[in-house]
């Protein structure tokens, strides 16, 4: 009997569901188990996933959030999840938590190859040395590393990882999924076309930066006689305080905040949009911009977001230093004012969206996939 193939989250929410069906499809005869610990936390509000899907969903914590289902628990639940399933290969995230480390010792006891699901770059934060020689050991038990891009495969290698280990394609998202949602939006005419932000509201997504870079942009389309593009801010966060304040302190006008949205209702917002803002200072990735690209929408992305390697800059977007508000205007400025520029960069991101779609993932996990008889290796 094939032996079935876990993946491990924190939380699924609709990406997460992307990868597990495009796995579940290009796997056939072999059962995909998606497990979260809990389904709910107080950082992601996506809705819950449902069930009837290709592959099979475990909640560890039923009823719980995430910050509710104690650490030491955690460990005992993965272990009897491996133990029951006996899975060919494991799938894990978040390589600093101890009952991660000790699931993927776990796996490889029961036979199974452990496979970090990883993100991470060295950009992320400030690096001290003995910091990253402490991160070696809680690597060494992964036979293999499903990385989201280049910049994550150079951290890894950094961490001790061999190349020849570490796949790509782990941030994808579904590409036919996002345009169905979307729907007619995605016709909008250029003249009927806003700017978007869609993140959390924290520190780290660097949105008074966006906000500055709008102001400019607004003074300059006033300035010129020009009726300015709205900005629709999506999302929640402790830094919505923050964010009144300074379109205060700006006498910021044309800002609308959308609140949360969940993928049925942001798609088609995003899909309305001139061009999206992701200035963020630390950003793993961004599985927005892949959003975005699917639908047409140039991104304008902090060159600290791993998703940047997704853009052509100046081709299917601009990619810029996140505190470059004046670069980040001028973009806008351009994308505003000339619609046979914005139509071809919007045919370029089209494009490119196939670069971060889910048969990326299928294709790594594909790779990381044992072979042989030893499944350690």
């Amino acid at each position: 009997m094939t032996r079935p193939v876990v993946f491990v989250w924190s939380q699924l929410g609709p990406t997460h569901a992307d990868r597990l069906t495009a796995a579940a499809e290009a796997l056939p005869g072999r059962r995909v188990v998606g497990a979260e610990i809990a389904a709910a936390s107080g950082v992601y509000a996506w809705a819950p996933v449902s069930d009837g899907h290709a592959w099979t969903r475990v909640t560890l914590f039923p009823g719980r959030t995430l910050e509710a289902a104690p650490r030491w628990r955690r460990f005992a639940r993965l272990a009897r999840l491996l133990r029951r399933e006996r899975p060919a290969a494991v799938f894990l995230c978040h390589y600093e938590r101890p009952e991660t480390w000790a699931a993927a010792l776990l796996g490889r006891v029961l036979g199974a190859r452990p496979v970090l699901m990883f993100d991470s770059t060295h950009a992320d934060a400030p690096r001290r040395w003995w910091r990253e020689a402490a991160k070696r050991p809680a690597l060494w038990p992964y036979a293999r590393v499903l990385a989201s891009g280049e910049r994550a495969r150079a951290y890894a290698a950094k961490l001790g990882v061999p190349r020849e280990r570490v796949a790509l394609g782990y941030d994808s998202v579904c590409v036919a999924r996002v345009r169905r949602l979307a729907g007619d939006a995605v016709h909008t005419p250029h003249s009927e076309r806003s700017f978007v932000v869609a993140a959390r509201f924290v520190a780290k997504k660097n949105l008074t930066a966006a906000l500055q870079a709008y102001t400019r942009y607004r003074s300059d389309a006033l300035a010129a006689g020009e009726t300015p593009r709205e900005l629709v801010l999506c999302g929640d966060g402790l830094e919505q305080p923050a964010l009144d304040d300074e379109i205060a302190r700006l006498g910021l006008g044309g800002v609308r905040f959308a609140g949360f949205l969940q993928d049925d209702d942001l798609m088609p917002v995003l899909a309305r949009g001139l061009a999206l803002l992701l200035p963020s200072t630390s950003e793993p990735w961004g599985l927005v911009v892949n959003e975005a690209l699917a639908l047409g929408v140039p991104p304008i992305v902090s060159n600290r977001a791993g998703a940047a390697d997704l853009v052509r800059d100046g081709v299917s977007g601009h990619v810029v230093a996140p505190h470059d508000t004046a670069g980040m205007a001028a973009a806008m400025t351009r994308l505003a004012r000339e619609p046979h520029r914005w139509a071809a960069m919007a045919e370029a991101a089209r494009a490119d969206a196939a670069a971060g779609d889910v048969d990326r993932f299928t294709d790594g996990v594909s790779a990381c996939l044992p072979s042989g008889a030893d499944p350690g290796r």
